[in-house]
């Protein structure tokens, strides 16, 4: 899964106000380095609360391995790199003095899809177009289907306009995100404005604005029509255990659309928004800054987003020649 930087405005606070909750902070430089990625968690993070986290026992947990640790490369892989694990956050890591990215979180998830399966028996038979650009579609007067595999910064909405004139005159359509496991939400608001016939509500997000892990602020995203035209059919979206992060931002949004399906496996679960920080030791990490939530303030971190229609499958499910949650989506068409 591609580490997402989701690029909305993010939450810049300063470092030095919040007092070590044991005595007087060591001082050794080394240590030092771990009590900076403490703090900044302590006062920034949105999401403690959701995942039963006493931060400050934390610091109690690991702080003796921080001052145990005699290199910089002890201390974070001794000590902040299981404090942060706690966490359970698909968008936290360490960057190490080389840029090379250290995961904290390893969930294990299961692809409801199958790509190869997909472009042999669907794509080269239906007429696929694109994925240049991470979205492509297939002939609509055989199979009125949209993948967004990536969300790319450039991702072509040209094609997108495309497919929505083409399927004017369709009762219904498939749009699969199974695949997509994030990237920028750039380009989201402009995809879902497509879909959007009157505007409405779409998506919250959540930042700490106190030192109380409930002292919270959350600012509503309206869906808004963009475009030269909107699709107003039924639209059955494709979803898995891959969505994750951006993608579950425009999972959300599209989910407020009175017209939208969601059909497969729930969602990952990663909505915070990760900022870069760099120490002084030469190391780095990830810090969570906000979080996204549904507009009814549901956390989407940790739970993801259930479909309305849940689709039992298994790997041999995929082994043949037909994608059974695609074909579900088929039919539900048909019967239109």
């Amino acid at each position: 899964m591609r580490y997402s930087m989701l690029l909305l405005p993010l939450l810049f606070l300063a470092l030095g106000c919040v007092e070590s909750p044991v005595g007087t902070s060591p001082n050794s430089a080394i240590t030092a380095d771990f009590i900076t990625v403490w703090e900044a968690y302590e006062i920034t993070y949105p999401e403690f609360t959701i995942k039963s986290i006493n931060w400050e026992l934390s610091y109690g947990k690991y702080l003796p391995m921080a001052e145990s640790a005699t290199t910089y490369e002890e201390l974070m892989m001794n000590a902040v790199l299981p404090m942060l694990s706690e966490l359970e956050d698909g968008h936290i890591w360490l960057i190490d003095p080389e840029n090379v990215m250290i995961r904290t979180y390893f969930p294990e998830i299961f692809n409801n899809y199958s790509e190869s399966l997909l472009n042999t028996y669907y794509f080269s038979e239906y007429g696929f177009t694109g994925y240049s650009t991470g979205v492509g579609y297939c002939n609509p007067d055989s199979l009125p289907y949209l993948s967004i595999n990536s969300w790319k910064h450039g991702l072509n909405i040209g094609i997108v306009d495309e497919f929505v004139e083409l399927c004017q005159d369709k009762p219904g359509i498939i749009i699969d995100v199974r695949m997509n496991g994030g990237g920028s939400d750039f380009m989201i608001p402009k995809v879902v404005g497509r879909f959007t016939l009157e505007e409405c509500p779409g998506w919250l997000i959540r930042e700490r604005s106190g030192p109380d892990y409930e002292d919270c602020t959350n600012a509503v995203f309206n869906n808004t029509p963009m475009g030269p035209m909107q699709y107003q059919g039924e639209i059955y979206l494709l979803i898995g255990q891959h969505c994750a992060s951006s993608s579950e931002e425009f999972v959300a949004m599209m989910h407020e659309l009175p017209n939208v399906t969601l059909i497969g496996d729930t969602t990952f679960g990663a909505t915070i928004a990760p900022e870069w920080k760099d120490l002084p030791s030469g190391w780095s990490y990830t810090l969570g800054t906000w979080s996204g939530r549904t507009v009814r303030d549901e956390p989407i971190e940790w739970y993801g987003i259930v479909p309305d229609i849940v689709l039992d499958v298994t790997e041999e499910d995929f082994q043949g020649e037909e994608d059974p949650i695609l074909e579900y989506a088929i039919d539900l068409i048909e019967e239109l």
